[in-house]
């Protein structure tokens, strides 16, 4: 005979377990404590195979202690791939995604440390972000942001024989590599790749154009781009902080201090590899405080 108690238990158990990988993967708080969900009764979990699925009957509210703001989120969805290669392959590999919308509210500072805290940790949340990435660009100085930008698929043959050729002279002439990032696929509603070539950086600097505004540059592209920024200041790509950006048929503006407006186009500056959190989000306007 089975008994009710003890389903509860079990129950009440696996939504302990939920909630913690949801303050963990989409706050980036494990203890709830800088960054926290006010009203986690809202939230309904349910697995589907190995997938933890969160979503909420009603809007998140969220008081992100950390950064300043009080947040008012509609959670599209959040989902969590709960298998053991993934929990042991360690959390740059862990594979979590979720969408959904963010409303920004200030909050009021109850001393000047308290100001300056946030003024601090918003400007190192704010290194990675659009608006700086945008900003470099338009001095043409993505070197300085530590920012390299690829173009996610395989080049055409008739590059990659053109760059080899150059090549052939060199003893150790390097192979061609492709590699490629995690993400997760809306359409097919599954994790997949995106590949890239290392060796090809995309000229996005050459597809801006000043415009008859003042201090104001414009771009228009068609590609998918993948913009690595160097958190760790190597040499490598892979432990890089990614980000998916697109602008479709669309026609991008953007200023000097990396403000922008997008026209007939749908913007798209998406985190990849399972990195970014709600602990670090900040309003898409935002604007650092200058020292």
């Amino acid at each position: 005979m089975e008994i009710v108690g003890d389903r509860d238990r079990a129950a009440a158990a696996d939504r302990r377990y939920y909630l913690s990988i949801f303050y963990q993967y989409f706050l980036g708080d494990t203890k709830n404590y800088e960054c926290k969900l006010v009203n986690p009764e809202s939230l309904r979990f349910r697995r589907e195979g190995d997938r933890v699925i969160a979503s909420a009957a009603l809007p998140l509210v969220i008081q992100n202690l950390k950064l300043g703001y009080t947040l008012t989120y509609y959670l599209d969805y959040f989902i969590f791939n709960d298998t053991k290669q993934f929990r042991s392959a360690g959390k740059n590999q862990c594979f979590f995604t979720y969408q959904g919308v963010a409303l920004f509210e200030e909050m009021k500072p109850e001393s000047p440390v308290r100001t300056e805290m946030w003024n601090t940790n918003r400007h190192k949340a704010y290194a990675g972000s659009l608006g700086n990435f945008l900003s470099c660009l338009y001095g043409n100085d993505l070197h300085r942001g530590q920012y390299t930008v690829l173009k996610a698929g395989i080049p055409d043959s008739s590059k990659v024989a053109k760059w080899l050729a150059s090549l052939e002279a060199q003893a150790n002439r390097p192979k061609f590599l492709i590699d490629s990032v995690f993400y997760f696929n809306e359409a097919a509603g599954q994790p997949g790749y995106l590949p890239y070539a290392p060796q090809f950086p995309f000229p996005v600097f050459t597809h801006t154009l000043q415009t008859e505004k003042p201090f104001c540059r414009s771009m228009k592209f068609n590609d998918s781009l993948l913009v690595f920024k160097n958190k760790r200041d190597t040499a490598v790509l892979w432990d890089d902080e990614i980000s998916l950006f697109v602008i479709g048929n669309g026609e991008l503006e953007f200023y000097p201090n990396g403000d922008y407006q997008i026209f007939n186009g749908d913007l798209l500056w998406s985190s990849l590899e399972s990195m970014k959190k709600i602990i670090q989000s900040l309003p898409m306007n935002f604007q650092p405080v200058s020292n």
